[in-house]
């Protein structure tokens, strides 16, 4: 009976041992990786990462600036457009209208130059017409 004691024994302070072991392994691995974390960023990382940061703020404040000169000239080509479509069809209604004054002149002068002549016709008998 005591060898069966002493062989526990020797297995109860194997196993802690173990665990123990383990434990001072874990806690080691933890604190090397704590401390390595800790030294955080070297200084060339740090100037590096701030020198690449300054230049996206440099480029995004530059594409911003250009964005807003592109929508102003967009903007400043629609106005184009629409102001030379208007005075284009300014220009076609006015030559419309002075068509229009144009035919209506003539048309007029037909009509005086029809009814003065008609009554030069009527003389010579072209203008009476017979009852039946």
């Amino acid at each position: 009976m005591e060898n069966s004691l002493k062989n526990s024994v020797n297995n109860g302070l194997t196993k802690i041992s173990y665990v123990c072991s383990l434990s001072l392994l874990f806690v080691l691995s933890f604190g090397n990786q704590l401390f390595a974390q800790s030294d955080g960023p070297s200084i060339d990382n740090f100037k590096n990462n701030m020198s690449a940061n300054a230049k996206q703020l440099e480029q995004d404040r530059h594409d911003e600036i250009m964005s807003y000169v592109y929508m102003a000239f967009g903007f400043a080509v629609v106005i184009a457009i629409a102001w030379s479509t208007t005075v284009m069809a300014r220009k076609r209604n006015k030559r419309e209208l002075e068509e229009k004054q144009r035919y209506i002149l003539k048309q007029q002068e037909l009509k005086k130059h029809h009814n003065h002549g008609h009554a030069g016709h009527a003389a010579h008998g072209h203008g009476i017409k017979a009852r039946r």
